[in-house]
């Protein structure tokens, strides 16, 4: 899943840089014009939040990819950046599918709903089977980079200046491909999210809300599901999140 983009050339990375760009855009916009008078409107919110995070994800990561083919002198900048940012990323990816699954298994079980449950599952579960076949060393990886040549770790007691310096050193000795089986991950990693991101906002099923309201009817829903709204479940009693 993730090998079409080692050895592509600069050109096409560009080409995917700016298709994923437009679908962010997109995603964001559409976003901003979601419905609001409904009750599945957490729910689609949140599934736009994880399809707009995993998209930016991947643009990251292609964008990082693209740096390193065109800098390569400065690639132990790029491989650090990639690794600081992606370990971000996926402490955060969990959180924000949990927030949906759990939202749709409340919509499921208080109401009627077009918001297909089982399907959201589905992807969860089809998103977990792929991340399980990384290798554990791909976790371990991300973290010691991160521990010791992190840009913004410079100032702890367990990195400082001299985790910068042992990262440089280490990629001056290596082979320029040493960081390779790491970066295919990371892309794996991203294409696997984005699927998920894409399967889980389809099973939402927003074309089959009902028609919307005129403005005042609308405004009444708006402030009536405003009244109505449910705290969010503690994270920690979710048993739907994931290490990756």
């Amino acid at each position: 899943m993730a090998d079409d983009l080692m050895g592509v050339a600069p050109e096409d990375l560009r080409r995917r840089i700016d298709e994923t760009q437009r679908d962010l855009e997109g995603l964001v916009r559409e976003r901003d014009l979601m419905r609001r008078d409904v009750p599945e409107r957490d729910a689609i919110s949140y599934g736009y939040d994880l399809a707009i995070y995993s998209a930016n994800s991947r643009l990251e990561t292609i964008a990082l990819l693209l740096a390193r083919l065109e800098v390569p002198a400065a690639r132990h900048v790029w491989d650090r950046h990639l690794v600081v940012y992606l370990y971000a990323a996926i402490e955060a990816y969990p959180q924000l599918a949990g927030k949906l699954i759990r939202e749709c298994q409340r919509l499921t079980t208080h109401g009627q709903t077009v918001v297909d449950y089982e399907a959201v599952r589905a992807a969860h579960k089809d998103y977990k089977k792929g991340v399980a076949l990384l290798p554990k060393e791909f976790m371990e990886a991300l973290e010691r980079v991160r521990n010791t040549g992190g840009a913004h770790h410079l100032t702890t007691p367990h990195s400082g200046i001299d985790g910068l310096i042992e990262s440089i050193e280490e990629q001056m000795n290596s082979d320029t491909n040493a960081f390779d089986p790491l970066l295919k991950n990371a892309l794996t990693w991203s294409m696997r999210a984005i699927t998920f991101g894409q399967e889980s906002f389809a099973a939402l099923h927003v074309t089959r809300l009902p028609a919307i309201p005129g403005r005042e009817e609308y405004l009444r829903l708006v402030k009536k599901l405003d009244d109505e709204q449910v705290p969010e479940t503690d994270p920690r009693q979710d048993d739907h999140t994931v290490a990756l």
